[in-house]
């Protein structure tokens, strides 16, 4: 071989070796891209292909002319592989490529800009998880919440699978599901949306926090059986820190004629506190010496129902969680369990509340917002066609006068009363039910209880026209803190002024209304049992208002009432309000007020 020859074959080895190389990495690049789903580089492998065919044979050809076996023609043939014309090709190659890469790039940074979000939503969801089980908290999911975490879960695993084998149209895929607001279905059953999971969680989780911190008594009357009185009872305890919270069950017999004891007595003891407290001259009540209705002669009947009914392991549990709230769920509506004694009356002890059993389904109300620089009430007072009930009419005003004497500017206070203004109608009660903006809706005035429909008991407004508990249920927006200051229609016929025996205990009426309300959404309920006069229920209303206005757990504010109106009336008008729902729960302070409660 000449030295011109040789020179010849250095040059195409070079140039070989370039055009090797570069297939090398526009291949590699084809792979890379091939497995990105969104981009096809067949074209562009089809070109590569060919021209490392070209490559290959390059390559006999210069093993041939490196051994010297090579033919006259073989350097012209290896020359001609290398010729420039089909290796242009390589250029349109790069820039498709280049073009390429930036689509596949946007397309990822798009999917992980998505994939952030839902990957924050997973954590919070895992770690509000976590929290169930640190805390020992019991997490029980509504069957579209378990469907919709469940669909969560089953959507970001497909997510993460996808964006690892780079399956980018799998990944926008479960996406854009996950993104979609409008709850899924499976099989015809409604999920929650996937975004709004943790949210519902959260309130899970701060309920279960609030029932860890709290007892509940479930006492379910059975029927009759001869002279006696079946009960099953169930009491939940709290979770600790050091401690799993128990759930005992156990059964008690009471004879009828223990049971009617307490009850007459309960009724007997209020007519006589009623009297006493309804005396317009009297500015403390105290029953005389003799009265039948002391608090301390209810007391020993409280004691004796309390020991017969309460089973000993559940009131040893009770016992060792002295100032921990307590929440009473019962079919017995009969019972008075605000004059239920141990040593002393329970509910002067510790929080009570009720939780009222009804044909609504329990939503869960959370507490209302707490960055609130004022709060909104409604004081509606609907005194009667003859103007019957003037007192609901004082109650209010009572209430309001009190109110802005300790919060000033701090409350703003809309009133509806017969014949001032804005007068206590229908339609005035309609705004305030539909209206998110109320955070206390007090209600003083005439009322209809349906025993054996509760959802048909009503508020009976100006007009008349009645607000049914079925109406409220479908109508109430927000989660307002509600008092029901009513009186039964029937025990009011006297124009003036209550009826003799007005003030008698009539078991638990108002679990109609009171359920319609909690079971919309209303953070809690107050209602009486008996009738109680209105500076008594003005009393007690402004006591508990000022705790709840200063951020105090509901059940805190109703206890305080309950001990200041015992203290200044000394008679039994206390345990006339009843709260139902979460005694842990608030609706947040306002600002500290100018003046004390």
């Amino acid at each position: 071989m000449t030295t011109p020859e040789i020179a010849r074959v250095a040059r195409a080895a070079d140039l070989f070796e370039q055009r090797r190389d570069r297939l090398a990495t526009l291949a590699a690049v084809a792979a890379d891209l091939d497995q990105v789903d969104v981009i096809v580089v067949d074209g562009e492998q089809a070109v590569l292909a060919n021209l490392a065919e070209r490559l290959g044979q390059a390559r006999e050809l210069l093993a041939k002319l490196a051994a010297g076996t090579a033919g006259p023609s073989t350097l012209d043939r290896f020359e001609g592989l290398l010729a420039a014309d089909p290796w242009v090709a390589l250029d349109e190659v790069q820039r498709l490529f280049d073009d390429k890469r930036l689509t596949a790039d946007e397309a990822s940074r798009g999917v992980q800009l998505r994939l952030e979000r839902w990957e924050e939503v997973m954590i919070r969801v895992e770690e509000l998880e976590l929290e169930f089980q640190a805390g020992n908290l019991l997490l029980v999911r509504p069957r579209d919440l378990a469907l919709g975490r469940d669909r969560l879960a089953d959507l970001m695993r497909q997510v993460r699978t996808g964006v690892t084998g780079k399956q980018l149209l799998d990944v926008w895929r479960a996406l854009d599901e996950l993104d979609s607001f409008a709850p899924v279905t499976d099989g015809g059953e409604r999920q929650v949306a996937a975004d709004q999971v943790p949210d519902r969680l959260q309130k899970l989780l701060d309920r279960a926090r609030v029932a860890a911190g709290r007892l509940q008594l479930t006492v379910l009357r059975g029927a009759p059986d001869g002279n006696k009185v079946d009960y099953t009872l169930m009491l939940s305890t709290v979770t600790g820190d050091r401690q799993m919270g128990l759930n005992l069950q156990d059964n008690s017999t009471l004879v009828r004629r223990n049971r009617q004891e307490f009850v007459d007595g309960t009724r007997i003891a209020i007519d006589e506190s009623y009297r006493a407290a309804a005396d317009p001259a009297a500015t403390e009540i105290e029953l005389p010496a003799d009265a039948p209705g002391r608090p301390q002669d209810l007391q020993g009947l409280g004691q004796k129902l309390y020991r017969l009914l309460i089973p000993n392991r559940l009131k040893e549990e009770i016992d060792r969680h002295p100032d921990v709230p307590m929440v009473v769920i019962t079919n017995d509506r009969e019972l008075s369990w605000e004059l239920m004694c141990h040593d002393n009356f329970i509910a002067l002890d510790r929080p009570l509340a009720r939780m009222p059993v009804g044909r609504f389904a329990y939503r869960g109300a959370p507490s209302t917002d707490h960055g609130k620089l004022y709060r909104r009430v409604a004081l509606i007072a609907s005194t009667g066609r003859d103007r019957e009930l003037a007192g609901a009419g004082r109650e209010v005003t009572r209430i309001k006068q009190g109110l802005i004497e300790a919060w000033h500017d701090k409350v703003v206070i809309d009133t509806f009363v017969t014949g001032e203004g804005a007068g206590a109608d229908g339609r005035g009660f309609d705004t305030v039910l539909e209206s998110s903006e109320y955070d206390i809706v007090h209600y003083a005035g005439h009322a209809r209880f349906d025993h054996r429909r509760p959802d048909q008991s009503a508020l009976i407004l100006d007009g008349p026209e009645e607000c049914s508990a079925q109406k409220i249920h479908r109508l109430l927006s927000g989660s307002p803190l509600v008092f029901l200051n009513a009186c039964e229609t029937a025990r009011l016929s006297e124009p003036g002024g209550p009826a003799p025996g007005d003030g008698s205990y009539e078991g638990d009426p108002k679990e109609g209304l009171a359920s319609a309300f909690l079971y919309r959404g209303a953070v809690g309920c107050i209602g009486n049992v008996w009738l109680v006069p209105d500076r008594v229920a003005a009393h007690f209303a402004i006591v508990f208002y000022n705790g709840v206005l200063n951020g105090e757990p509901l059940g805190a504010a109703m206890l305080s009432a309950r001990r200041s109106t015992a203290h200044r009336f000394k008679d039994l008008s206390w345990a006339s309000f009843v709260f139902y729902g979460d005694p842990g729960l608030s609706i947040g302070p306002v600002q500290s007020p100018k003046t004390g409660a």
